[in-house]
């Protein structure tokens, strides 16, 4: 992906709106009842040097882990527009071309399917 200036304020933006969506997590009290709790994003970040560096953040400094966020940002805005806002992709989906499947392989290779190789160490 090409960084350009509005292509990185872009993914500034995203970053931004990813930080402070809610999002609800469902705990136990001491009691065992459920109780629903909504949180940003930004709480649930567990890399220090990637909150250090937000907070110490200007546009001068080498900030590698923000503009790493933001290029996974941008990833992941390209994949939500590519799979109509459903994140699991292709997830589910079996992708064959039916290779595989072909005689060279059963006859010159020995493998099982589900089964470990025999070169692979254990």
């Amino acid at each position: 992906m090409r960084a350009t200036s509005p292509i990185i304020k872009y993914g500034f933006k995203l970053l931004r709106d990813w930080l402070m969506k809610p999002v609800s997590k469902i705990e136990k009290d001491t009691e065992g009842n459920d109780i629903e709790t909504t949180m940003p994003n930004l709480y649930r970040l567990r890399n220090r040097a990637l909150i250090k560096e937000m907070i110490l953040w200007n546009p001068s400094i080498n900030v590698d882990r923000i503009l790493s966020m933001v290029q996974m940002m941008l990833y992941r805005e390209e994949k939500m527009i590519l799979y109509q806002g459903n994140l699991e992709g292709g997830r589910n989906k079996t992708f064959s071309s039916g290779l595989e499947d072909d005689a060279f392989f059963s006859k010159n290779y020995r493998f099982v399917k589900n089964k470990k190789p025999d070169w692979i160490p254990n």
